[in-house]
């Protein structure tokens, strides 16, 4: 997606997703200014929404990435929160990579459903009942980041 949002209102499968075969939404710019970087919506009705990211090859483990690199000072992030919205049946499976946005997480979608879902986000906000789980990482091709402490010293 370049230089917007995506905004799903919808059912978004991957029907041909086999084996190792899986969905990168990647969130870019173009490289002229102004330039925008989006977010990804996924509003209500989303009632069978099933994404998983691929388990092999360039993008493995990489289901939803906002580019960080951008166009050097002209850049922007959209201030439109990502928002994940579902029911049982709606399952996301990788890596969620928004630095730069706010995520929520409203219904009772169950995330991860593959046992895998690591959200690197700059707000999180969830509603309901959602699902949670990086215990099947490893099968899904995610290698979750290491999450290193800082200590401010004088």
């Amino acid at each position: 997606m370049t230089d917007g949002d995506l905004n799903v209102s919808g059912t978004l499968e991957c029907t041909g997703c086999t084996g190792g075969a899986g969905v990168t939404i990647i969130l870019t710019t173009a490289g002229t200014c102004p330039a925008t970087v989006g977010t990804v919506n996924f509003a209500p009705g989303n009632n069978s929404t099933s994404l998983n990211a691929p388990t092999s090859g360039t993008f493995k483990g990489d289901l939803i990435v906002q580019d960080v690199n951008g166009v050097p000072g002209c850049t922007t992030y959209t201030s439109t929160p990502t928002n994940l919205i579902g029911t049982v049946s709606t399952s996301f499976t990788g890596l969620v990579y928004l630095p730069h946005a706010e995520m929520n997480i409203f219904g009772n979608p169950n995330l991860g459903k593959a046992g895998c879902l690591v959200l690197i986000v700059n707000d999180l906000r969830m509603s309901g009942n959602p699902s949670l789980d990086t215990n099947g990482c490893a099968a899904a091709g995610v290698t979750p980041p290491t999450v290193k402490t800082v200590v401010l010293g004088e």
